[in-house]
């Protein structure tokens, strides 16, 4: 009754992670944090009692200086249910930056998969809200780039290669620098 719907890493690197039997977290550097943000989707009968189990495991780890391997480590997510969501407490800052990410990088990636699809209008209105969604964090440069890319799909039915590349990599530079600002002490 509960399926991993998505993985995203949003540090050290941004990316989604695919969902196999086995997820490849990537390297963890020794002191920077690992953040990962899991999406379920959860059957309503399971919310009927007081905690849902979200993930069972075992984190299996290699370190390449090491010559013995370590012992994997069990790991396991629950999450508390109520019936009225509390509404005095706003969601912790760390997550709203995560979902931020992963909404910048869906926008494009939605685009992406919708052009393959030939939905072209559909794609070029995802691509518009990814402008305005830039535009909102003072990016005029790149929302700019990614408004020309709205106006190509229109027009030609596909991503130009060049635009493409610059809104893939101007939105993972903006996503990176906005964990760099994050890890700089004030």
């Amino acid at each position: 009754g509960v399926e991993l719907a998505y993985a995203f890493r949003t540090q050290p690197e941004t990316g989604p992670l695919p969902i196999e039997e086995s997820i490849h977290l990537g390297p963890i550097l020794q002191d920077a944090t690992l953040n990962v943000l899991f999406e379920y989707r959860i059957d309503p009968s399971l919310t009927k009692g007081e905690l849902v189990q979200l993930l069972q495991g075992t984190l299996k780890l290699s370190i390449t200086a090491l010559p013995t391997p370590i012992q994997p480590i069990q790991i396991g997510f629950s999450c508390g249910v109520k019936e009225q969501a509390d509404t005095t407490m706003p969601p912790p800052v760390t997550i709203v930056k995560a979902l931020g990410k992963l909404t910048l990088y869906r926008m494009q990636e939605k685009a992406h998969t919708e052009v393959e699809q030939g939905q072209f209008e559909l794609a070029a209105q995802h691509m518009k809200q990814l402008a305005t969604n830039l535009l909102s964090q003072g990016e005029r440069g790149l929302a700019r780039t990614v408004l020309m890319e709205a106006e190509n799909i229109e027009k030609t039915q596909a991503f130009s290669e060049e635009g493409s590349k610059e809104v893939k990599y101007g939105t993972r530079a903006l996503i990176m620098s906005q964990e760099k600002e994050k890890e700089e002490p004030l």
